[in-house]
């Protein structure tokens, strides 16, 4: 037993630094998976803001055809006086039978 103990006293520089490179090799892989899980990570969240981006493009698109409809029809009522019928005052023209009848409603 004194010939080991001899030996790794005589080693200690050596077991230190076989230690220490064992320790680092260990902290270098546990960077390496914090790193993929970042990147990992990272991508999704670019991936959600992609897809919101999209729906924020279609739904601006969407609010442009619908303020543009809505300005057609301000329009059309201030120029031409056109306006939506009343639906108590509103006539109904329905043709009756082949004969070309026509009633109203």
């Amino acid at each position: 037993m004194g010939i080991v103990l001899r030996d790794c006293v005589r080693n200690l520089l050596f077991i230190f630094l076989l230690a220490t490179a064992v320790a680092e090799s260990f902290m270098i892989i546990s960077q390496v998976q914090e790193t993929r899980r970042t990147v990992t990570d990272f991508s999704i969240e670019v991936s959600k803001q992609d897809a919101l981006d999209q729906e924020y493009q279609h739904l601006r698109l969407e609010q442009q055809t619908l303020s543009e409809l809505s300005r057609i029809a301000d329009e059309a009522g201030k120029k031409m006086g056109m306006h939506q019928p009343d639906v108590l005052t509103e006539e109904v023209i329905v043709n009756l039978s082949e004969t070309g009848k026509r009633g109203v409603r």
